[in-house]
């Protein structure tokens, strides 16, 4: 588990990737970078710290929720058994408070909402629609 310095380090690294990635610059590095944290073990947390940055840029959030919609779908091995309702209750609120936002996060919000999808098959969640 990261320790809290470490999530802002990361935090800061990935925010500086991005801007490299999204404006145009030769990002072949950066988007190297990203792909790599994309796989580390470290990246559940990190990229739900991602979502919980108030007025974050689209492409911070976008990564953050990205992020945790591959981890869902390739690394829930990783994922320890009794931490799947807390990231079901983050996914919900996370998806809540993008639903609120005075911007257009609709690439955010549906990338949570295939992460969800993934977290429903993956936990063979059978009372999806009633929670």
């Amino acid at each position: 588990m990261a320790s809290q310095n470490s999530i802002e380090n990361q935090l800061k690294e990935i925010t500086h990737h991005l801007k490299i990635v999204y404006s145009g610059e030769n990002s072949k590095e950066s988007d190297k970078w990203l792909q790599h944290f994309q796989r580390s073990t470290d990246a559940w947390q990190v990229s739900n710290a991602l979502l919980l940055i108030p007025d974050a840029p689209l492409e911070v959030s976008f990564f953050g929720a990205m992020t945790i919609h591959y981890k869902i779908r390739l690394d829930f091995h990783e994922l320890p058994e009794g931490s799947i309702q807390s990231l079901k209750s983050s996914l919900f609120s996370h998806i809540a408070k993008c639903t609120q936002s005075k911007e257009n996060k609709l690439a955010v919000i549906t990338r949570l909402c295939l992460a969800l999808a993934s977290l429903a098959v993956q936990t063979r969640w059978n009372d999806v629609f009633q929670d």
